[in-house]
């Protein structure tokens, strides 16, 4: 399964910069979609983790809330949860999603597929369109 993320740096005049982004095979073999979908969520979390810590380094103040948006509402449901899910090795996954969000590392949010800027890093024939456009305007 492929993963990808896009990392965008935002002004409070809600101008967007992308500062980062990738598209890759999975590390591992996921047995769900969710998986995959958690396996994508924590590269692209420890990505903002890292730039956001050279960025504050560079500005010397910190950086607001990292917003990471996914258009797996089960994937949100479950962080945001306490149920267990069935797989083992997902539930470590989500724990550890859990645990920065109720550290305030990031913040979670559901997104629309159709609004969701990833798919054409991830999915062949998606449409690339919004992408462009929020490149092009620099706006979300």
């Amino acid at each position: 399964m492929q993963g990808g993320y896009i990392i965008f740096l935002t002004d409070q005049e809600n101008r967007v910069s992308p500062i980062s982004w990738a598209s890759r095979k999975l590390r591992r073999v996921c047995r769900s979609t969710i998986a995959a979908e958690t396996m994508a969520l924590l590269d692209a979390s420890e990505s903002c983790y890292w730039l956001s810590h050279i960025i504050n380094e560079l500005m010397n103040e910190p950086l607001s809330k990292t917003l990471i948006y996914t258009d797996n509402r089960s994937l949100v449901d479950a962080a945001h949860s306490t149920t267990a899910v069935e797989e083992k090795r997902l539930r470590v996954d989500l724990s550890a999603i859990r645990e920065s969000i109720t550290h305030n590392k990031f913040e979670l949010k559901w997104v629309d597929t159709r609004n969701q800027l990833a798919d054409t890093l991830t999915k062949q024939g998606a449409d690339s369109t919004k992408l462009l456009d929020t490149l092009f305007n620099g706006r979300l």
